[in-house]
């Protein structure tokens, strides 16, 4: 399996998913967020 096809095909949807995983913890640190 070539690691750089796989890399450039996950890379897009990996990316909002962490910010998502980012912004739910900062929400979650503070109840003031959405």
């Amino acid at each position: 399996m070539d690691l750089e096809k796989i890399s450039h095909r996950v890379a897009p949807w990996v990316l909002p998913i962490l910010l998502l995983a980012v912004w739910c913890c900062q929400a979650r640190k503070n109840r003031t967020a959405i």
